[in-house]
């Protein structure tokens, strides 16, 4: 799997595979835009902000530690 990886890697296909993604993203936001009818075309904006989303970064919430506290 190492190796699969490292020869992705060597060919850039993870960034050219993001770009493809970003272009295909645009294209139906165009073509979302060029609909007549109001309620599909809100449709099909609704499913390029959603099905089509860019990726965030997952946030790992800070686990909650309870920690001793002194007795006085």
């Amino acid at each position: 799997m190492s190796r699969l990886r490292k020869i992705y890697q060597d060919c850039d296909v993870f960034t050219k595979a993001e770009a493809l993604v970003d272009k295909s993203r645009a294209r139906a936001e165009e073509l979302a835009e060029s609909v007549d009818n109001e309620d599909f075309k809100q449709l099909l904006k609704f499913f390029c902000e959603t099905v089509l989303a860019e990726e965030t970064p997952e946030e790992k919430p800070e686990p909650n530690v309870l920690m001793p506290q002194p007795i006085s």
